[in-house]
Formats: structure tokens, sequence, C-alpha cells
């Protein structure tokens, strides 16, 4: 992308989920950047570790608190956001929760909940985002945090993959509609070395690595650098797993039943 940031030197980045794992090793790579200016952390509670990078350099660094699940605390947020700093250069949207139970088994409030953080919350943002800079022709990057489970579900992940599902399609839409100088990038990884699934233990790691969330952020920070548009799958296996769609019902779930997908989770 050749449009430039409006003030490349002093970049405005907000991060969602920011506390731990892949947002927090983001958090992290951006303090290194003497080119940003404000890291603004949105998440619902500020983790030790976030306190220590905050320590570090308290003056690049400013957290929210944010329940992502409340829409009114996510417009609140925003709008006290970008009546400070005026513009957001970076919006990286990672925040996000799984699912418990089973279809059945979920309560409606909780499986509301999941959409609000997974979907509605991220959609929300890139909407003010969008909108706060619809009339500048300096450079918007945003970034979605997504999963390959947004194309092929576990027996037991209904809300979570529908939610990583509704985000790949929402961005690939909205690409065609906006000015060229809006990157919207999609990063749909498979397992992160993180907390949120570690829980579930591959038999064959060979097949389906863990992805480090450490490198994965590192090429994130590539992909802003570089200003790419598209989505991105890592590791090699997931550029592979769309293809499993298309397949015929019986050869499908052949493939499900040998990677034990359905049980592991």
């Amino acid at each position: 992308m050749n449009c430039e940031f409006a003030d490349p030197e002093h970049l405005v980045v907000m991060i969602t989920g920011g506390s731990k794992g892949l947002g927090l090793e983001l958090v992290s790579q951006w303090m290194k950047r003497d080119n940003c200016k404000h890291i603004v952390v949105l998440d619902v509670f500020k983790s030790k570790d976030l306190e220590q990078l905050e320590s570090e350099n308290g003056t690049k660094l400013h957290f929210y608190c944010c329940d992502m699940a409340d829409s009114q605390s996510v417009d609140k947020t925003y709008d006290e956001i970008f009546a400070k700093y005026k513009r957001i250069d970076v919006l990286i949207c990672n925040s996000g929760v799984r699912q418990r139970e089973r279809f059945l088994n979920t309560k409606e409030g909780e499986m509301r909940s999941i959409f609000e953080i997974n979907y509605f919350s991220h959609v929300k943002l890139v909407r003010k985002a969008i909108h706060t800079s619809c009339e500048a022709a300096y450079r918007l990057h945003i970034v979605v945090v997504a999963s390959v489970l947004g194309f092929i579900a576990p027996k037991t992940l209904c809300y979570y993959s529908g939610t990583k599902s509704c985000l790949i399609d929402l961005i690939d839409s909205i690409r065609h509609e906006l000015r060229r100088s809006i990157a919207l990038s999609v990063v749909a990884p498979g397992q992160l070395s993180t907390s949120m699934f570690q829980d579930v233990k591959i038999d064959n790691p060979f097949l389906a690595p863990l992805v480090n969330h450490k490198k994965l952020a590192m090429r994130i920070m590539s992909i802003i650098d570089e200003g790419y548009n598209g989505l991105f799958m890592y590791p090699f296996y997931c550029r592979l797993v769309p293809a499993l769609r298309c397949m015929p019902f019986g050869i499908y779930e052949a493939l499900r039943k040998y990677s034990k997908m359905d049980d592991i989770i």
C-alpha cells in the first residue's frame, strides 16, 4: 500500500484483548517501535504482565477497562479514546472467548456474550474506526484475528467457530466497499500456544503444529509494515482446510474422523 499514515512517526495503535496471549505480545512488539506514540489497550482486566510493560513506559501504553460483551461500554470507550487521540492508525481486533458447553447446553446469555465479544464488538470498532477516518486520505490499517476454525468447526465449538466465520466473511465483503487507503487484513491461525486452548492435546503435531503466538505477532507486525490486504493463514495446513468443505460428504467425514478434531476438544 502506497498511502502513508497521517503521521508515520507518531502512530496511534489500538489493540483489543491486549492483557495476555497474542494481544500482550503485540503490545510488547509495538512498545519497541520508536514510531509508535500511543498504544491503546482495551480489555476487561489488566494483567500483571501488562502492568509490567506499562511501568516501563507509561507515557506510551494506555489501558482502558472495557467489557467487550457490553455494547454501551464499547461505544463509550471508543468515543473517549477518539476524543483524546483524534485518530486511530492501526486497529487490531484480537479479543475473543471460547465456549465451554455443547450447543444445547449453552445458555442463551453465554451464547450472546460469545457473539458480542468475538463478533459484534469488533464490527462496532471497525465501523467506528472507518467512519472517523472516512473523510481523510491517510492510511488506516485494520487487522482482525480470526481462526482456521472459521472454516471448519469442531462439534463442541459451534458458537466460537460461527463468530470467526462471520468475521472472515465480513472483512472479505467490506474490503471491496472502501477506499484503497484502508487496509483490511484477516489472520486465521491454527491452534496458538496460548492459554485459550491449552487443554487441547493434538495427537499429531506434525500434521497440525502449534502456532507460536510470539512468532505470529511478528508476522502481524510485518503485515502492517507492508500494508498488506487479504487473508493470512498459518501454518501451511490451514490453507488447505477451506477446500475440505467442497469435498463429497463421505470424504469430508472420513477426513474429520482421521484428524480426530471432534474428539480432542
